[in-house]
């Protein structure tokens, strides 16, 4: 994969709330997303294996992160 372009993936979820002291809202990218997500993860993390993402749910367009968790990755949504 050329990492000098733009990564895209679709995938659909189901939100679950994170509760905690600061509750957000998350969607889980599991499967064939995930794996490839880990397998580039040297290159797109910018620390504790978090990712940057520009996101995209229906017309709304916003910056957030993926965070590792249980062999996947959850997407905070603003």
């Amino acid at each position: 994969m050329d990492l000098r372009g733009d990564l895209h993936f679709e995938f659909e979820g189901v939100v679950i709330g994170w509760r905690g002291p600061a509750p957000f809202p998350f969607v889980p990218v599991t499967g064939d997303i995930a794996e490839e997500l880990t397998d580039q993860l040297p290159v797109l993390s910018y620390g504790w294996g978090c990712i940057p993402v520009v996101a995209r749910i229906g017309g709304t367009t916003f910056t957030t992160s993926q965070f590792p968790r249980s062999g996947g990755y959850l997407r905070r949504r603003r």
